[in-house]
Parts: C-alpha cells; sequence; structure tokens
C-alpha cells in the first residue's frame, strides 16, 4: 500500500498529512467547545507520545502522525464491554468482569483479570450475549487519590460506587450516596381486552444527576424542581477520605440550592471559582422587521442566577451556532460567543428576491471577553465572513445544510500553540482556509493555509496526535465499500509556525 507523505507549509502554518481510517469526531458540546470523538488517547508503548486507540485497533505514533494502518488489533472480547486508558494501559469492563492489558514488545499482554460484578450494567451489558458482542470507549476510570492508581467508578440507582486496587485485585471501597430525584420517564400503553392479556405495568423510571470529580471532591448537580418556565438546581460537593480500612467516605463541604432559573439553562463551568454556572440558549421571533426574524438569543449566570448576561444575534432560519463559550485568549476563563446573518436585512421584497436568486449569506462572528466574573456588555471581537452556497437557499444544496448545522466555521482550535482559537473556515464548497489570530485584534486578513477539498468532503477540528496543537481531520461523506474501513485524512499541525 502507497503512503501518502505530504508537507503543507502555505503561509505560516505547516501540516503534514497522512491518511487515518475510521476516526469519526462530532459536535462541539455548547458549553465547552470541546468536541466529541470515537477514540482514547494513552502512550501504550511508552515513548513519551501518544497512541491512538480507535474501536478498529491501535495506532502507535511516530514523529507526531500515526501511520495509514492500524498496528495492532485491539485485544478480543466475548461479551459486551466499555473500555477506558490510564497510564497506558487498556481497561475492559463488562457486566460481570474486568481485563486490564498493556502493549508489551509487539503485542497486548494481559496483566489482570478478574470477576467483578458492574453494578447497573448487568441489565446493559450482559443482556444478550450477541454474536457481534460491542466495544464502547467510556470513563469509568478515577485517580481519587493522586496515588498513579487509577479507581473504578460505577453509578446506578444506589449509589455511586468506589472500587480500588488491594493486592492484585480491585475490590469494593464504599458507595457515595447519589442525590437524585426519581421521575417516571414514559409509561408503557397497557391493554384491558382480552382478559388475559391484562398485567400490571409499572412505569418507567429514571434518576437525573450530573457527577464531577475533580480530584478529590465529588460534586453532584441534580434537579431538585422543574416547573414549565423554571428549573432549580441543588448542587452538592463532597471532599473524599480514605478510611483506615480502604473504603472511601464522604464529607460535604458545600450545599447550594441557586434560585430558580429559566428553563433553556443548563450547568456548566464557565470559569475556575467554586461556583457553578449556568448557560443555554434559545429561539425567538423578533416583530420589529416587516417579516418575523430568528433570534439566537443566548444566556449564561456566573453567579448562580443574581445576574443575566444575555446575547442576542440575527439567525438564519434553521442555524445552530457551532459553539457558545470558548476560552478564546487562554487565560482559563471561556468566552462567549454568538453568530449572526445578515440574511433578514431590507424589505419583504428584498428578503424575497436574496432567498430565489443570492447565493451569498454575509455572517458575522462577536466575541465577548469574560474578566473578573461578567462578559463585556459589547463585543471585544468582531469578524465578518461571506459563505458562498451552491445555489439559491430556495434550492437547498449541502452547503447550505452545513451552515444550518454551523460546521462552516470553527473556532474551538489552537494551531500554532499561542494561546488565542484560530478561525477555520469553509467560504465555499471546495475552499478550506485557516486564518491565525491577532490576539484581541482579530484575525490575520490572508490565510495562513488554505486547501482546495472535493465537495463531499466535511472538515474536523480536533488535536488528534495530542501534542497541545489542533489538527484537520478531512471524511468523505461517501462510505467505503472496502471491509469496513472508512477513509479519512489528517493534517498535524506542526511547531515552530507563528
Amino acid at each position: 500500500m502507497l503512503t501518502l507523505v505530504m508537507v503543507l507549509a502555505l503561509g505560516q502554518v505547516t501540516f503534514i498529512e497522512r491518511p487515518l481510517p475510521d476516526v469519526v469526531i462530532g459536535n462541539v458540546t455548547p458549553f465547552t467547545g470541546r468536541t466529541t470523538t470515537n477514540y482514547l488517547h494513552g502512550d501504550v508503548d511508552r515513548d513519551g507520545d501518544s497512541d491512538l486507540i480507535l474501536p478498529s485497533g491501535l495506532f502507535l505514533q511516530e514523529k507526531g502522525v500515526y501511520g495509514g494502518a492500524p498496528t495492532k488489533a485491539l485485544p478480543p472480547f466475548s461479551q459486551d464491554v466499555d473500555a477506558d486508558v490510564y497510564d497506558g494501559k487498556l481497561y475492559y469492563r463488562s457486566h460481570d468482569h474486568l481485563s486490564v492489558y498493556a502493549f508489551e514488545g509487539d503485542t497486548w499482554k494481559l496483566t489482570l483479570e478478574q470477576s467483578l460484578a458492574w453494578p447497573g450494567k448487568a441489565a446493559v451489558l450482559g443482556r444478550s450475549r450477541q454474536k457481534n458482542p460491542s466495544l464502547r470507549f467510556r470513563r469509568f476510570l478515577h485517580d481519587l487519590n493522586s496515588d498513579r492508581i487509577p479507581e473504578l467508578v460505577a453509578v446506578d440507582y444506589s449509589g455511586t460506587h468506589l472500587f480500588r486496587l488491594e493486592g492484585e485485585h480491585y475490590k469494593p471501597a464504599g458507595i457515595l450516596d447519589l442525590p437524585a430525584n426519581i421521575a417516571v420517564s414514559r409509561s408503557a400503553h397497557q391493554s384491558i381486552w382480552p382478559r388475559e392479556a391484562r398485567e400490571i405495568l409499572f412505569p418507567e423510571q429514571q434518576m437525573s444527576c450530573r457527577l464531577v470529580f475533580e480530584g478529590q471532591t465529588f460534586r453532584t448537580v441534580s434537579i431538585r424542581e422543574r416547573r414549565k418556565n423554571t428549573t432549580r438546581y441543588a448542587i452538592q460537593s463532597w471532599m473524599l477520605a480514605l478510611s483506615d480500612e480502604g473504603t472511601y467516605y464522604a464529607q460535604k463541604t458545600l450545599d447550594d440550592m441557586p434560585k430558580p432559573l429559566p428553563a433553556h439553562l443548563r450547568p456548566c463551568r464557565l470559569n475556575g471559582d467554586n461556583r457553578m454556572d449556568f448557560a443555554g440558549g434559545r429561539w425567538l421571533r423578533s416583530e420589529a422587521s416587516p417579516v418575523p426574524t430568528p433570534l439566537y438569543e443566548l444566556w449564561a449566570t456566573l453567579d448562580g442566577g443574581d445576574t443575566f448576561h444575555v446575547r442576542r444575534a440575527a439567525a438564519y432560519a434553521q442555524f445552530r451556532p457551532h459553539c457558545a463559550f470558548v476560552d478564546f485568549d487562554g487565560d482559563g476563563d471561556m468566552d462567549m460567543i454568538t453568530e449572526s446573518t445578515q440574511w433578514p436585512r431590507g424589505s419583504v421584497r428584498e428578503q424575497l428576491n436574496r432567498f430565489l436568486t443570492e447565493s451569498r449569506i454575509e455572517h458575522v462572528i462577536h466575541i465577548y471577553a469574560q474578566d473578573e466574573g461578567k462578559f463585556s456588555p459589547k463585543p471585544d471581537l468582531q469578524h465578518r465572513i461571506n459563505f458562498e452556497l451552491e445555489s439559491p437557499p430556495a434550492k437547498p444544496g449541502v452547503m447550505l445544510s452545513r451552515y444550518e448545522a454551523g460546521s462552516l466555521v470553527s473556532l474551538t482550535g489552537d494551531f500554532n500553540g499561542d494561546g488565542y482559537r484560530d478561525l477555520v473556515v469553509r467560504s465555499a464548497p471546495e475552499e478550506l482556509a485557516l486564518y491565525l489570530a491577532t490576539g484581541w485584534q482579530g484575525f490575520d486578513t490572508k490565510p495562513a493555509w488554505s486547501l482546495a477539498i472535493p465537495r463531499d468532503v466535511d472538515a474536523y477540528v480536533a488535536d488528534l496526535n495530542d501534542d497541545g496543537l489542533s489538527d484537520l481531520y478531512l471524511r468523505s461523506r461517501t462510505i467505503s465499500t472496502e471491509g469496513e474501513t472508512h477513509p479519512g485524512t489528517a493534517y498535524y499541525a506542526q511547531r515552530g509556525t507563528r
């Protein structure tokens, strides 16, 4: 097989291009700026560089890139398993079993194997011993006492179960209370005729609670009260400690119940203080123009609901922002981002003519800096972009769907390591460009790098090789028919650029 290696040095950024199959990079979570992925990083060969673990196999890193094919398949499994990585070791858990593998020489070696009943998983992972069992990457390893040996964390209706390594095996190490409310999720239809078909079916229930482990601090965020337009959250924090018997127990350090908040707000962390933040967005209709204009309204509160920061942006009918909060300047605080379109301007006739005949969309990015627990009242940075569609919106194409999904622009990557987020733009169906940030002054007027790409290719931003610099990943929407390999191409950003 011919391996393609290309160094791209157009302008001020250098990339190395390599084929990389089977990577999936999903949407950006709205209030973190982080992408969802289908891979794990871990230095499995102990050479100081992170390797890539995909469901299809292991890719070892060499000189900052991965080869075009997996080095080794993952260890086999006979039932559904969840997988996680810690200190270069691969952990498999099923509903009744735990296995740990280390990559030594050129193969996986089993270093720990034991029976372990996983709370709450028997009904899920053990439901059926399928002919084709599945593997999922899930976070269940946490080093709670900073001893470089991870604890196992499992959650079910009875609480948060902890397991710690004692000798050569993991053993139960305490159960933390789970202050979550139980609510009816749905009630199944019950037939009363014929008589012999009658049976009592209890409604299905669910528990809703967010768990956060930050070192030895354990925090829960649960819904205490939900009404039509408001939600009230309860926030509790504990400090974990280890008893002489080897069991974890928790001492409460915080018990907070913020005011009832608008129902569209969700808990998040937008800065480094000890308070939980809340943010969210909603769509409105403005009646100020001849045609009702869609508005995306972004909300955030950094003080538990005492003060709300609300910013509005005119939106295209189906447009969803790529991300709402990003640490643009690298100071540790998330800055607020809104994206607006100039589409609604003008009279009804002008808007209709634009809908039928124009294939250009004018787009503006606004960034509001966070400083001392508040966001700037006016944008600290504005940047205008023009997108060229394949055709007017009256004849929607792929570019319009990409625009509506917010995937034509990304502010989540830092490609040169200066701490500022750079701008990746797909301004036309076959054009991808990178503009470096110049601090709060904005972005370079000329791209530091650009690439002609096929129309059916989607572009994503992620740190593929875990070196601290963001990379690009291009993947075709056309799925390969050769086996189960899904082709893709990685562009690894190189250090030493401006």
